[in-house]
């Protein structure tokens, strides 16, 4: 996940200390997915699901689908996902990961693939994707005090 993460901040301009572009410091950070399902009505739910991740989310970011289709997962769909740093998201009986040279160049390149067949599990690991885009927000934990004279 942090080669994703990674991929992503150099693409948009991000770096660890912020997630916002320098010249705006109140934009969302945009997060471009790929998803694949089984059938055109469950594409359209598995997209209304993600995208209400980030309108639900406290984060502030912007889901981007840029690519959006049925069936296996494909050479095009894997260098989509190369050009755009987005993670694919596989849904459903059906739908699966391709054959083995589109695996192979999915797995040498480091693209993330996600495939569930249970929506709540697709959905809770795409909100653990996306977290991952966000650097950790440091806390201040007071261990002790002192008195100086």
């Amino acid at each position: 996940q942090a080669h994703l993460v990674k991929r992503i901040h150099d693409r948009y301009g991000l770096n660890g200390d912020k997630t916002t572009n320098d010249d705006e410091d109140d934009a969302p950070v945009r997060i471009p997915v790929i998803i694949k399902a089984d059938a055109d009505g469950t594409l359209e739910a598995v997209r209304d699901a993600i995208l209400s991740i980030g309108s639900e989310s406290k984060l502030n970011l912007c889901i981007d689908p840029v690519g959006l289709s049925i069936g296996s997962i494909t050479t095009t769909d894997v260098r989509m996902a190369i050009d755009s740093g987005a993670p694919i998201f596989v849904f459903g009986n059906n739908a699966g990961n391709g054959d083995n040279a589109v695996m192979s160049l999915a797995e040498s390149e480091d693209v993330t693939i996600r495939s569930h067949k249970v929506i709540y599990h697709l959905l809770d690991d795409a909100k653990d994707v996306f977290a991952g885009f966000f650097p950790p927000v440091p806390t201040e934990s007071i261990h002790g005090s002192a008195y100086v004279q």
